[in-house]
């Protein structure tokens, strides 16, 4: 499958002597405190003749927690920084690279379904999406969204959880519809530079003060939902048509290196702190909070006595635990067993968490797992067996464990010989297929099927399986991130510290006759039918734009929707190339 067609100028990577998924630099936001933004095409007039690079162009930045003036309004460098969020060939040889000291990403909207940005007053190295209870498989838009994130501010004081709600995520002008003829749908402006030229104005920037608190929780199979998010979700209109941020911010002592939602209970949280500890949060009443929301008066004050939307809320967590020697990065929740977590430290010991039946208290056993030779960098468990769960680590091992026995891992496996394994991913439509990240910018896939050996497993010093897929990134960039598709069996998303999100479908072979058809059909244009020598056929899709890129997911009930976040903020996009244009 041919990749969406773009220019693009790479610069030279910069190495690091720091783990690509440590923590990253503190650095304050954007001014104000937060800000949701959608990337935007050109004016309608301005038509780039054929084979010109589309130009990059500035979004128009949406602060909805601050008052509509001109000194709130994102720097519009910044801001066409982050419109430049894609690229979309195969890597330039390393000769060229050495020619640019800077990026030049040309953008094309084409590429994109939707896009859009947002940033906290504090970079985020991790999140994670929350279930709700607005159905699966939504396609159309707008689409509404909750996430969690935990911050890694300048001093430990100022770190908060931040439970957000994103609605009226549209398609703006991203996606096929192009040129004057094409059909506008109700999330286009409605008329053309007039229309514009008034989405710009300071009147037209909506606060998103208002609060109270109740909530709709789902039942067992996790979720939430409230009046804002359904007529979003339904395709509704809800208080307008812009895209529309809100959050609550609960305070967190210390960075957040890892956080992660129950998948049965959405609203429970579980953090792993740069100050050593593991907490497990309730966080039902921001949520609460945020469902309140009258969507139909984005403007209207907020009720008294209810939470900021700026002030962290110091609520005491359900269950702390600081058994490990040091901080930690590996933390997991089961798919399968409710309540069940575990987490692995730079300590090197794996420990497991057995929650009451009503999940809200846990209890640890004084006991951990060891047997990694160094810190346990990332877990998953088991999308199919209750108790069974894998970690990687700087040992460059990949282990399999068994929670009722202590005496070592069930499987050890090297996948990595003399580099660290960074992360892990385990298929749930394929439960077979282990997929690990390192730190020299492989992507490996394993099927657990061959880890036997034939007969009984050889010992564990001596056995290295083969990988049935070995995917990398240009220049041996640190993989930070992993996580396979929760809709197609074949796909995985993989980030790396070289600021690249890339989507890989292992399905995909090269087609030379394909491509010699389409080049044909392109005339002029062929020339980029035929895939460069060095272009993998299983890269789907490259993202670019964000810096410092730490975590990516899919979420698992939009499907193709990917979000990604970075030293300067979040991305939510969806591929042109990954589906049937809705």
């Amino acid at each position: 499958m041919p990749l969406p067609s773009s220019s693009r100028k790479d610069s030279k990577a910069k190495s690091s002597k720091k783990k690509a998924h440590r923590k990253s630099p503190s650095k304050k936001g954007q001014k104000n405190d937060m800000h949701l933004e959608e990337e935007q095409d050109q004016e309608e007039g301005e038509n780039p003749q054929e084979g010109e690079p589309t130009p990059a162009v500035r979004p128009e930045v949406y602060l909805p927690f601050a008052s509509a003036n001109a000194n709130a309004r994102a720097n519009p460098e910044a801001a066409a920084a982050a419109a430049a969020a894609t690229a979309h060939a195969a890597a330039d040889d390393d000769e060229a690279m050495e020619d640019h000291d800077a990026a030049e990403l040309e953008y094309d909207p084409t590429a994109y379904d939707c896009l859009h940005a947002l940033a906290f007053e504090w970079p985020c190295l991790s999140f994670d999406v929350l279930r709700d209870a607005l159905g699966e498989g939504r396609k159309a838009f707008p689409h509404a969204m909750y996430v969690v994130a935990g911050t890694q501010a300048d001093a430990a004081n100022k770190n908060c959880l931040v439970v957000a709600r994103l609605t009226n995520l549209g398609q703006g002008r991203h996606g096929m519809r192009r040129g004057k003829n094409a059909k506008k749908s109700r999330h286009d402006d409605s008329s053309d530079d007039e229309d514009e030229e008034d989405s710009s104005d300071e009147g037209d920037y909506s606060s998103d003060d208002d609060e109270d608190s109740s909530d709709e929780e789902g039942g067992e199979g996790g979720g939430f939902q409230d009046a804002a998010m359904q007529a979003a979700g339904a395709g509704g209109s809800a208080a307008d048509e812009r895209p529309r941020l809100s959050c609550r911010l609960v305070a967190h002592h210390g960075g957040v290196n890892r956080v992660r939602s129950m998948p049965q209970l959405p609203n429970v949280v579980a953090t792993w702190g740069e100050t050593g500890a593991v907490q497990i949060w309730d966080v039902s009443a921001q949520l609460a909070s945020i469902a309140a929301e009258d969507a139909s008066e984005p403007r209207k004050h907020a009720p008294a006595g209810s939470q900021s939307t700026t002030t962290p809320l110091r609520v005491a967590p359900l269950h702390a635990f600081t058994g490990h020697r040091d901080e930690g990065y590996a933390i997991g929740w089961s798919p399968v067993a409710r309540g069940a977590l575990a987490s692995g430290g730079c300590d090197g010991a794996i420990y497991t968490y057995d929650p009451a039946e009503s999940c809200a208290s846990w209890s640890v056993p004084s006991t951990p797992f060891q047997g990694h030779g160094g810190s346990v960098e990332d877990i998953a468990w088991s999308p199919t067996e209750a108790g069974v769960f894998a970690s990687v680590g700087t040992d460059a091992t990949l282990r399999i464990w068994d929670a009722r026995k202590r005496n070592g891992a069930a499987l050890v496996a090297k996948v990595s010989p003399g580099c660290d394994v960074n992360v892990l991913s385990w298929n749930a439509l394929a439960s077979m297929m282990v997929l690990t990240g390192d730190d020299d910018g492989r992507c490996r896939v394993w099927d657990l099927r061959n880890f036997g050996g034939g007969g009984g497993a050889p010992a564990a010093s001596e056995f290295t399986p083969s990988a049935v897929a070995d995917l990398h990134y240009p220049r041996g960039a640190a993989v930070t991130s992993v996580e396979w598709s929760p809709h197609e069996s074949s796909v995985f998303v993989a980030s790396s510290s070289a600021g690249v999100v890339n989507l890989w479908d292992l399905s995909l072979e090269a087609d030379p006759t394909e491509e010699l058809e389409l080049r044909d059909q392109l005339g002029t244009r062929g020339q980029d039918a035929i895939a460069p020598d060095d272009l993998p056929p299983q890269l789907l899709f490259v993202h670019q734009g964000q810096t410092d890129i730490k975590e990516s997911k899919f979420h698992s009930q939009i499907p193709r929707m990917v979000l990604s976040t970075a030293a300067d903020g979040f991305n939510a996009w969806m591929p042109s190339n990954t589906g049937e244009f809705v």
